[in-house]
């Protein structure tokens, strides 16, 4: 299941598909694309997909369905999930995977400070997000790390 912004994002979303389509070619595997348009069709999403007991795994991802996934998977205690970009907690049938996103983002803020000619740098995210505070603190981090290292 991927996120709300849908397939044709260009980014999160379109990059699960396509993982799901390589272990598709690679490995033969069969899956259904689900593409909620809202965060409030998540639980039942994950319900239907737990209730038919069709698949070995179920995926999902982004920090808007967390919470839906926790509610879901703790009343399908044998279904296994894989969920990327949040952590899911309290689940042992959840596999959540994170990224270091805070040291990507350190390094394009340790470029912006290092390349600015105003002394002013900024950076625009999608939404106000636990995922998204993530980019902004490494960028933040970076970038004051270069004005230190030059002063």
């Amino acid at each position: 299941m991927v996120g709300v912004g849908g397939i044709g994002d260009g980014g999160f979303n379109d990059s699960m598909l396509a993982g799901v389509k390589n272990a598709e070619a690679d490995y033969g595997i069969e899956y259904q694309l689900v593409e909620p348009k809202e965060v409030s069709e998540f639980e039942a999403n994950f319900t239907d997909l737990s209730a038919s007991g069709k698949y070995d795994l179920i995926i999902g991802g982004g920090f808007d369905a967390v919470e839906a996934l926790q509610k879901v998977a703790s009343e399908f205690p044998e279904q296994k999930y894989l969920f990327v970009d949040g952590e899911v907690a309290d689940c042992d049938n959840v596999t959540s995977v994170l990224f270091k996103d805070n040291e990507k983002t350190y390094l394009v803020g340790t470029v912006a400070a290092l390349n600015t000619k105003t002394n002013k740098i900024g950076m625009v995210v999608g939404v106000d997000s636990p995922s998204q505070n993530v980019f902004v603190a490494g960028y933040m981090a970076g970038a004051k790390a270069a004005t230190r290292m030059w002063r």
